[in-house]
């Protein structure tokens, strides 16, 4: 394909910087029940998506994926809501 990122609404730009460190995050709700989205392919810090959008009925889950790197930037080790 020659355009994974043609989808979405603002395209993906990110890559190591020594000047700065910008975290990235990735709303996939809406995306993800249409298209696959591989995170080896695009290096965001967060995505979060909700199984609503996903399978089209209310279950009430949703989900925050983080990246290993950027796991020690919170303060707990458990999240429930």
């Amino acid at each position: 394909r020659d355009n994974q990122l043609k989808d979405f609404p603002i395209p993906v730009h990110c890559g190591p910087s020594k000047t700065c460190h910008w975290l990235t995050l990735v709303d996939c709700a809406k995306y993800l029940s249409t298209k696959p989205f591989s995170l080896s392919s695009y290096p965001v810090d967060f995505v979060v998506l909700s199984f609503y959008k996903i399978f089209g009925y209310p279950t009430g889950l949703g989900a925050l994926i983080i990246r290993n790197e950027s796991l020690k930037l919170l303060n707990k080790e458990n999240y429930f809501g």
